[in-house]
């Protein structure tokens, strides 16, 4: 659904234009009202009207979780980092899209492979430009951290023993995704 991608990446868009805004200016109380009103219209559910749902990296990142004390939207920014690239290889469709739509980039000129490329690097440079982490070693996860009871766990509720929508991943591609996450 067209509509429902553009109301994604118009979230996107509006927490990468107004995060630094709150972050240098604490109480610049319009650019929280953006983030809040953005971040309201995600939660609710409106952000995933029209389509089946993904939910992988949440999945990943709550197993994460379970074993770490860290934040979870820290951990939600790393491993939707590694599951971009993960994906790339697989199903680049939606991230030439994000590239184009939400990070400035240009498929047509540049071609599929770099637009997806550059999409994830957008991802991952705003993510930096805010102080937040971009690998499982930033956030203090290091080694294999039971990748593989990681990846059992995440996809143990699921009768098809995978998860995810866009791309199905099952235990060892989750276990790929989390040694991609590494670094």
């Amino acid at each position: 659904v067209d509509f429902t991608d553009r109301l994604c990446e118009a979230t996107l868009r509006t927490m990468i234009g107004n995060v630094p805004k709150v972050l240098s200016t604490p109480d610049d109380y319009a650019a929280r009202a953006e983030i809040m009103w953005a971040c309201k219209l995600a939660h609710d559910n409106t952000a995933g009207l029209g389509r089946q749902q993904d939910w992988a990296s949440h999945s990943i990142a709550h197993e994460i979780g379970g074993a770490h004390d860290l934040a979870h939207g820290a951990i939600m920014g790393v491993i939707f980092a590694a599951w971009l690239k993960f994906v790339k290889t697989r199903n680049p469709r939606k991230l030439v899209q994000l590239g184009d739509r939400v990070f400035g980039t240009n498929s047509e000129a540049t071609g599929p492979e770099v637009a997806a490329t550059d999409a994830i690097a957008g991802y991952v440079n705003f993510l930096r430009s805010i102080a937040m982490p971009t690998n499982l070693a930033e956030l203090g996860v290091e080694g294999d951290a039971d990748f593989e009871g990681l990846a059992q766990r995440s996809v143990r509720f699921m009768k098809s023993g995978t998860i995810g929508n866009y791309v199905r991943l099952s235990a060892p591609d989750v276990v790929e995704l989390l040694k991609g996450a590494q670094c």
